[in-house]
């Protein structure tokens, strides 16, 4: 069923906020359990990866969207500097208001290769939340970045 990470609560002046990630490998026959898991622990938000919902595929995004705001973009595809050069460009424009940021997904690069996210993203002063290796191999694929954004 993929990688259910146990909920992330971060404190931000007094601003609680409880949210996961789920590498959910196919949302299409999960739904209504996705929308049900999201209740029973009391969720903010869930960020959800690998939905593997097509363009064509209405009927997913509009059943998650029942209960929820459900937002849907595919995965681009590209190197690995390529993407850390457009992450960059994006966390570049944020607006600097000293307002918590959180950034999460299925990175799907291997530990290894992560040094160059990790030092990207501390240059942003957004810190790596702890949590266990997401791959069958070990591996980090699947991060969650939290931090005031300033």
């Amino acid at each position: 069923m993929g990688t259910i990470r146990q909920p992330l609560t971060v404190a931000f002046n007094y601003h609680l906020v409880t949210g996961g990630l789920w590498n959910c490998q196919s949302a299409t026959r999960k739904a209504d359990f996705i929308s049900g898991f999201a209740i029973q622990q009391s969720l903010d938000f869930l960020a959800l990866t690998e939905t593997w919902i097509t363009p064509e595929n209405t009927s997913t995004p509009a059943a998650l969207s029942s209960a929820f705001s459900f937002s849907h973009t595919p995965s681009p595809t590209g190197s690995l500097g390529h993407f850390l050069e457009e992450l960059d460009i994006l966390v570049s424009n944020l607006p600097e208001n000293g307002l918590p940021l959180i950034l999460l997904g299925d990175f799907n690069i291997q530990t290894e290769k992560s040094s160059d996210l990790l030092h990207l993203l501390s240059s942003f002063a957004l810190s790596l939340s702890p949590s266990p290796p997401t791959h069958k191999a070990g591996n980090h694929l699947d991060y969650i970045f939290t931090g005031l954004h300033h």
